[in-house]
């Protein structure tokens, strides 16, 4: 397998949806737990559309470079990690 290592680099546009699928990825536990313990009439009063929610957040902020700085980890041309 050899000793591989990501790259670390600045976000790009390009970067977006594969920051978003991880992203979604690492919230569902957390978001379905919480659907778990408010129950899904709660939930889904505070959390219509957490997905779309979550994927505007982090939309807005890998896109607000006046605000933030996103770094992503890249591994053989993928994003495997992102920071911001």
């Amino acid at each position: 397998m050899g000793n591989r290592q990501a790259q670390i680099r600045l976000f790009v546009e390009g970067d977006l949806g594969e920051i978003v699928e991880l992203s979604l990825l690492a919230w569902e536990p957390a978001f379905e737990s919480m659907e778990k313990v408010l129950r899904p009439r709660i939930f889904h009063l505070i959390w219509p559309d957490w997905k779309k929610s979550q994927a505007e957040g982090v939309e807005g902020a890998c896109r607000a470079t006046d605000k933030y700085k996103t770094l992503v980890a890249e591994l053989d041309g993928r994003v495997v990690g992102f920071i911001g």
